[in-house]
């Protein structure tokens, strides 16, 4: 069987490219692979495509929230992710990122992907999308001693004024291991010149986007073939798929617990329904998730899916909605 796998850094909001990487594989030899490159939501769709049609199975590990059924605030998922303290870009619906016109909106409804990740590491074939975040992998990576040393996210950010190259080195490193662990042997030669700079070079951003892009991949791999450290944070209202080390681990299901967001894969019921409902519109759907329903009590639908018995009740009313019976 050939599987391919996708690492896409986003492009966000889509004046800006951001960076794609590719690696098919036979079975478990190495087919063929395309190393990090710039790209736009276009490009990414038509990368995308062109693996589909080259494999049976199609992971695409993507950097941006691709599931916000929320209007305003963070989603539960990257509350959740901030007990590692890598930083985390709030993800809601009347951001640019992910309004009507956004993208990500676009980009999905065009490949009509499954977005469980439950199905992306179990199913033999088909099109998958998973949501990563490339900063909170990294004190996996680069190890618990390290991180714990830092306390803060890693400062790899070549636009960013607090910009650190010893960080750059760390996570450089880092990720040319997890490449070869991964099975991706052929990708530490792309990353072999970005290591071990010294404080007077400076890579591009076009850099950061491509390392970012191989985490992804990275992840998408470990998923896949069943890596024990490796986990969902989340559900259908906000999921990210990340390496976890042990001591990261534990402060994630700490904080997962006081908010009561799953961390072995939770429900993606209703995201389904309101999916089906909304003939695969991904904005449609999550608007209808965020706003009050009067049949719900004047509650969202979201907010009454956190109640004994409201993931049902939600199920109920799109379905008596499909059905044409008045709400």
């Amino acid at each position: 069987m050939r599987s391919a796998f996708v690492g896409f850094d986003s492009a966000w909001g889509g004046k800006t490219k951001g960076g794609i990487c590719t690696a098919i594989f036979d079975g478990g030899r190495l087919e063929r692979f395309c190393t990090p490159e710039p790209a736009s939501f276009d490009h990414a769709t038509a990368t995308v495509e062109q693996c589909r049609r080259d494999a049976d199975y199609t992971l695409v590990a993507i950097d941006q929230p691709t599931m916000v059924p929320n209007a305003c605030g963070m989603r539960p998922v990257e509350k959740v992710a901030g007990a590692l303290k890598t930083g985390v870009q709030p993800a809601y619906l009347r951001s640019k990122m992910w309004w009507p016109n956004a993208p990500i909106w676009t980009f999905l409804d065009n490949l009509c992907p499954n977005e469980d990740p439950r199905k992306a590491r179990s199913d033999t074939d088909g099109l998958h999308v998973i949501e990563v975040f490339p900063g909170l992998a990294l004190p996996a990576f680069v190890g618990a001693l390290a991180h714990a040393a830092k306390r803060k996210d890693f400062r790899y950010n070549p636009k960013s004024s607090n910009f650190a190259v010893e960080d750059w080195n760390l996570v450089t490193s880092a990720v040319r291991k997890q490449a070869k662990r991964a099975g991706l042997a052929p990708f530490t030669d792309w990353t072999r010149p970005m290591c071990g700079l010294d404080v007077s070079q400076k890579p591009s951003k076009a850099d950061q986007d491509g390392l970012d892009a191989l985490i992804c991949l990275i992840i998408a791999r470990k998923w896949r073939c069943g890596d024990e450290d490796t986990h969902v944070l989340g559900d259908w209202r906000g999921h990210i798929v990340t390496p976890l080390s042990e001591g990261g681990r534990r402060k994630i299901e700490a904080s997962a617990i006081k908010r009561c967001v799953p961390v072995r894969c939770g429900s993606w019921e209703l995201h389904d329904a309101a999916l089906g409902y909304f003939e695969g519109n991904h904005y449609d759907a999550f608007e209808w998730l965020s706003h009050p329903a009067v049949a719900l009590g004047g509650d969202t639908p979201i907010e009454h899916a956190g109640k004994p018995g409201g993931t049902q009740d939600v199920t109920d009313l799109l379905g008596r909605m499909a059905h044409g019976i008045p709400t």
